[in-house]
């Protein structure tokens, strides 16, 4: 039997107190990080609050409507939305031994505690692709104003174009400390072997921990580049940029002692 798993990353963060009125649903479980709802025996819709929801073995015409009540909502309280989405399968056979591949995860046996996890680490897996694809813009961002300046025989930015670019990157950076949840273990495999070595084959092949460290390698280049922007702009708002920096290599440091304290 083969489950499909659809998971989307709709905006930076998500209320969870909403979907207790949004949705009639009762879901079966819920803490401060996701809510679970069980919609039948072995179909599920799980909502994150760092702005993923995850649709496990849900029909296409339920899954349209609940991302259409979630848009909608969002739209009405002026929240971006930027959707990425992942697809990945689950399939249950007694005789063969539990494995992750490319596309899919075999399992022996179907639980609430493989679904959670499956569809934690697909909600992991967007969050990060909505992440990698704000900094790839933010590079580009930087590359197309050194490209100008550098035409000019005076090297000269104005600080209308880095200060936006700045403050994007510690919007990112503060997005990034604040979801901790994308590099968390989920509390079952604190007490379960089978389920630990679950989650790190599964999180493992989604490269979650690289492309972690690649995100925040990434976002140091910004910094530097920022940084050398700026020393080419007037003085009259260098010592508001150079405070806005000094706060992205706070927030660096921040971000780094959660990564270590996560391992």
């Amino acid at each position: 039997m083969a489950y499909l798993v659809n998971a989307y990353h709709i905006t930076e963060s998500l209320k969870l107190k909403k979907f207790a009125s949004l949705f009639p649903d009762t879901p079966f479980d819920a803490n401060a990080q996701r809510i679970v709802y069980q919609l039948s025996e072995d179909s599920f819709f799980l909502v994150f609050n760092f702005g993923s929801v995850v649709f496990f073995n849900v029909e296409e015409a339920k899954k349209e409507n609940y991302l259409t009540q979630i848009k909608t909502t969002l739209a009405q309280e002026e929240v971006k939305t930027v959707v990425t989405s992942d697809d990945f399968s689950v399939e249950v056979d007694q005789k063969v031994p539990a494995s992750v591949e490319f596309t899919k995860l075999t399992v022996k046996k179907l639980s609430k505690q493989v679904v959670e996890l499956v569809s934690l680490v697909l909600a992991q897996s967007t969050a990060l692709e909505f992440f990698e694809n704000e900094v790839v813009s933010l590079l580009k961002d930087v590359e197309k104003i050194s490209l100008v300046a550098s035409k000019k025989r005076l090297f000269r930015v104005s600080e209308r174009q880095v200060i936006p670019l700045i403050e994007s990157t510690m919007r990112i950076k503060r997005k990034l400390i604040g979801s901790v949840y994308l590099l968390e273990k989920p509390e079952m495999t604190w007490t379960s072997k089978e389920m630990d070595e679950l989650y790190g084959d599964t999180s493992n092949m989604f490269e979650l921990r690289d492309r972690f460290k690649n995100l925040d390698y990434e976002l140091k280049m910004l910094q530097e580049d920022m940084s050398l922007l700026a020393s080419f702009t007037s003085s009259r708002q260098m010592l508001i940029m150079e405070a806005s920096i000094v706060g992205l290599f706070i927030l660096d440091l921040i971000l780094l002692g959660y990564e270590v304290l996560s391992r």
